[in-house]
């Protein structure tokens, strides 16, 4: 199993549940694990055979705008559901 490793991912989330962290957004880093799709990429060297992972960091910013999150343990379920298609591996907030 191959992987891609996003490390320190930093974007802004609504996230909590006190009421000064329902009232604006604040910055999260996240640890993403990618499993690669194929090993085409390594014979290849193409960006067509791998993860866009430009497009992986929109759609996850998308997510996290669209919503806010009470528990930061719902924000990395939704991250992973929204990613499931590039099969993510492992989602991990920083503090």
């Amino acid at each position: 199993m191959n992987q891609l490793f996003l490390r320190d991912l930093r974007l802004e989330a609504q996230v909590g549940i006190y009421k000064r962290e329902r009232m604006t957004t604040q910055p999260i880093s996240l640890d993403l694990d990618i499993e690669l799709p194929n090993e085409r990429v390594f014979a290849t060297g193409k960006v067509a055979d791998t993860i866009d992972y430009a497009v992986v960091v929109q759609r996850i910013r998308a997510v996290l705008e669209a919503r806010r999150f009470g528990l930061v343990e719902e924000l990395g379920r939704e991250v992973g559901v929204a990613e499931h298609a590039v099969r993510m591996q492992r989602v991990a907030q920083r503090h």
